[in-house]
């Protein structure tokens, strides 16, 4: 399972050194081992660079306020009712949780929330469901929710 991400990063990194397509890279990823190891080997050590974005608490005074100001947005865009202002504030400390420190976690989750053909409320129940189980499990949702008459021909762009 490990070989296949590794060989695709080789294949790039080689490509990018030889300059034999003119694109810019970008990788996100968990430090996983196979992963650094690649991006650590010689070949790659003069072609590459790595940020790392740590997990840090630090970030949620930034993060309740975008999900604060991200809803308002939402039921503005919606035009819901007044009386309706928006996720109550046990919603709010819930998505706030699952994020975890992670900002792209929060936009993430608006993004989807304030794009689904299912409407905000039902989008963001969904979103809360999935718990504090990981980034992983918003974009299997993400996944899912995409049309069955696209979703095969987006799975191939998305692996390609």
């Amino acid at each position: 399972m490990a070989r296949m991400p590794r060989l695709i990063i080789e294949i790039i990194i080689t490509s990018i050194r030889q300059k034999t397509t003119p694109f810019l890279w970008a990788f996100f990823s968990r430090p996983e081992p196979h992963i650094k190891a690649t991006f650590e080997s010689e070949g790659a050590l003069n072609v590459c660079w790595r940020l790392t974005l740590p997990v840090s608490r630090d970030a949620n005074q930034d993060i309740k306020a975008y999900l604060r100001y991200s809803f308002q947005m939402i039921w503005a865009k919606y035009q819901f009712p007044r009386t309706i202002t928006g996720p109550s504030e046990n919603d709010m400390d819930q998505l706030f949780d699952q994020s975890a420190g992670l900002f792209i976690y929060a936009a993430s989750a608006i993004r989807q929330i304030s794009q689904s053909p299912l409407g905000p409320e039902k989008q963001l129940q969904a979103v809360l469901g999935l718990g504090i189980r990981s980034i992983d499990a918003l974009y299997h949702l993400i996944m899912e929710q995409i049309p069955k008459e696209i979703r095969t021909n987006t799975r191939l762009l998305l692996l390609a």
